[in-house]
């Protein structure tokens, strides 16, 4: 009985969902001019629309339409991104979604303008503004920015791995136009996290960066009414539950894409007064179904790149310091048109790796032309000409020894550490693992190659070479 109220309750809880209309609040700002009132005249735009909308939409939506009062009308037609949640009217937080529609003169026409602000998740949506040049299509152009502006909400069901699972508000009522409220492959919602309190009110809303989901084809997942199936895309390594908790909800918010590009930048990881911009650091960027990247461009001394718009929406960044990569960054250009990334700094590890680098390849030369001298060296011992094996045993002796070496690979990792401190600088432990291996590697190779008594050697082989010789 006890597992068949819980499935019973779970199942009432998901049908409740998909159930329950969303509540629209549309308010519609006009500025005031001779040819909106051509026809029907401005004051009625809003039961025309509510007509028009009610028209195509149905039961998905309980909608109401609205004039926008005095003040919040004047910040729409001046700027209505100005619009904040404090701008609005009392009462508005009770609905699911509010949407302003504007209309403002040009001087070739019109444009329109259309903004969401999803309640539940407080996140504003892309603005939506179409130029209107005929006046005649004016009132479609309105029509098809509100619905170009709803953003469909969903909530996260099953998370594994780089798989989601969504169940989308209302989409067990059926809509009178079906294309209207259709998701197909390819759409992009953003997950959100909201902690409620005891009485559902928002304590906490946390939208994830660098984190999409996206909508992939349902072959083979079984799927049922309003059920997506999406593959998650993300910067981080596990930034959704597997399952529902408590007062938390996971929730999911449909992508408008925007029209324009974004700018990035990337900084080190830690406290804000400590962080620095990082600069020279390749960005590269691939659609999410491809691998094939391209070069996006070069971060500048501010740590700024600029990440165009493309046909796919969603792109995943690469970037990447020399030959290594940093990080994996999936982002909507546009979506916010100014956004940091903390990555960690990795400009210690590349001035070492330069260093030992150099000190590897100068090792190298040394072993190589130290040979050299002791094939030159032994045959002139066995040519019979001592003096200029005497000059080439002085000349090898000249050669940089191991302990001048070892002396300069402990100044430069002073120096680093010095430089680091200086820059106020917190470097990830991996990396600073790995400077420390580097150093502790190449000492190992200094002590095994750089240390010779070949000198000795040669040496010993031209005093017995001399004492050999007849006594005149």
């Amino acid at each position: 009985m006890l597992l068949s109220a819980a499935f019973a309750a779970r199942a009432t809880a998901r049908s409740v969902w998909e159930l329950t209309p969303y509540r629209v609040q549309l308010f519609v700002a006009a500025a005031p001019e001779p040819e909106l009132a051509a026809g029907p005249t401005a004051d009625d735009l809003p039961d025309e629309l509510a007509d028009r909308i009610n028209a195509l939409v149905g039961a998905p939506w309980e909608l109401s339409v609205e004039a926008a009062p005095a003040d919040l009308r004047r910040k729409m037609i001046r700027d209505i991104e100005s619009v904040v949640l404090d701008s609005l009217p009392e009462g508005c937080l009770d609905c699911d979604k509010v949407i302003l529609l504007t209309v403002v003169p040009t001087a070739n026409g019109h444009r329109v303008a259309a903004r969401e602000l999803d309640v539940r998740t407080r996140l504003w949506g892309t603005l939506v503004s179409r130029p209107v040049w005929q006046r005649a299509k004016l009132r479609d152009v309105m029509l098809g920015a509100v619905f170009e502006a709803f953003a469909p909400l969903a909530r996260i069901e099953r998370a594994k791995d780089k798989q989601v699972w969504l169940r989308v508000k209302a989409a067990a009522l059926p809509s009178r136009d079906p294309g209207l409220m259709e998701i197909g492959r390819g759409r992009i919602f953003r997950p959100v996290i909201r902690f409620n309190d005891r009485q559902g009110n928002p304590r906490r809303i946390n939208a994830l960066p660098w984190t999409f989901l996206f909508v992939e084809d349902p072959a083979g997942q079984n799927l049922g009414r309003g059920e997506l199936f999406c593959r998650l895309y993300t910067g981080f390594r596990s930034p959704l539950s597997g399952r529902r908790r408590g007062r938390i909800e996971q929730l999911a918010l449909a992508v408008t894409p925007p029209r324009g590009p974004s700018t990035v930048v990337l900084r080190t990881a830690g406290k804000p007064e400590k962080s620095q911009p990082l600069a020279g650091y390749d960005v590269y960027a691939h659609p999410p179904d491809s691998k094939t990247t391209v070069l996006i461009g070069r971060s500048d001394r501010q740590g700024r790149v600029v990440v165009p718009s493309a046909a796919d929406p969603l792109r995943v960044l690469l970037v990447r310091h020399g030959d290594r990569p940093m990080a994996r960054l999936p982002m909507v250009p546009g979506l916010q048109p100014l956004v940091t990334a903390e990555i960690a700094n990795d400009n210690h590890r590349l001035e070492a790796e330069g260093f030992i680098t150099g000190l590897q390849e100068e090792l190298v030369d040394l072993v190589t032309y130290r040979e050299v001298l002791l094939l030159r060296i032994r045959a002139r011992i066995d040519g019979g000409k001592f003096d200029d094996a005497q000059r080439l045993i002085g000349e090898l002796g000249k050669l940089k020894t191991a302990k001048q070496f070892a002396d300069l690979l402990t100044q430069r990792k002073k120096e680093l550490s010095v430089e680091q401190q200086r820059a106020n600088v917190l470097l990830d432990p991996l990396i600073q693992e790995e400077i420390e291996t580097l150093f502790a590697d190449t000492a190992m190779l200094l002590q095994k190659h750089a240390e010779s008594d070949d000198i000795e050697t040669v040496a010993q082989e031209l005093r017995k070479a001399r004492e050999a010789l007849p006594q005149e």
